[in-house]
């Protein structure tokens, strides 16, 4: 499996919601985005079903503060009999509180 990592610092306190990832081809591995929040794993995560090109996690939400850092991190398996996208972007809303 291959691992990358994107990251963000938080400028205002609220809380992260409505993951969305979207993907520009259809490819052949399963990928996993999960976003973390000071390097611990959040409720937010979506896993691609196969054949997809996007998906989305509009049920979790995680509240954050000014300086949180938060990453996006995409991990994508080694099973060829899965099929999936490629070059996935992944946005998540930052919402006041």
């Amino acid at each position: 499996a291959t691992t990358a990592t994107y990251s963000y610092t938080v400028a205002t306190a609220g809380e992260l919601a409505e993951l969305q990832v979207q993907g520009s081809a259809v490819g052949v591995n399963a990928q996993v985005i999960t976003v973390y929040k000071n390097g611990s794993a959040t409720a937010l995560t979506c896993t691609i079903a196969i054949a997809a090109k996007t998906c989305s996690d509009t049920t979790h939400g995680v509240a954050v503060v000014a300086g949180d850092y938060i990453q996006f991190q995409n991990v994508v398996g080694n099973t060829a009999t899965e099929t999936t996208f490629v070059n996935p972007s992944a946005t998540v809303g930052l919402y006041g509180q």
